[in-house]
């Protein structure tokens, strides 16, 4: 099940988290990305809501190992980590991505971490400049 490829294993993963199945999605994509690494995939892990965040992120961390910086993957462990209330951390991974590769996901995380801390008018210019990122990608 998990040499499928990238494309059909994103699918039917997305189909057991519709159905609330986590519990089966997450193995499922831990092992797929051991046998061939997809930012879809490393996306969707970060969406996946298990019931041991702090697991999630112990085994992303892992896949930090490689030399070269991932911008999709430093997004992933800053939305578990904001998932898991561990702020600074999470600060730290989603500007250290937005850094390599700016995106109108990461500037919606950060305005939730800025929401979650207390800083409305830092959250809302990442808001905007998430807008802003996503208006263009249009044009």
């Amino acid at each position: 099940m998990t040499r499928l490829r990238p494309v059909i294993l994103k699918v039917y993963v997305e189909h057991l988290m519709a159905a609330g199945d986590a519990t089966t999605a997450e193995p499922l994509l831990r092992e797929g990305l051991k046998y061939q690494w997809d930012n879809d995939l490393v996306a969707l892990y970060g969406e996946l809501e298990t019931a041991n965040t702090s697991q999630q992120i112990s085994y992303a961390e892992n896949w930090l190992k490689s030399p070269e910086k991932d911008p999709v993957l430093l997004q992933t462990l800053g939305q578990l980590c904001l998932r898991n209330r561990l702020r600074e951390k999470a600060q730290q991974y989603l500007e250290e991505s937005v850094n390599l590769e700016s995106s109108p996901k990461i500037y919606q995380l950060l305005g939730e971490l800025s929401t979650q801390k207390g800083e409305p008018a830092q959250a809302s210019k990442y808001y905007r400049r998430g807008l802003q990122l996503a208006l263009e990608e249009f044009s």
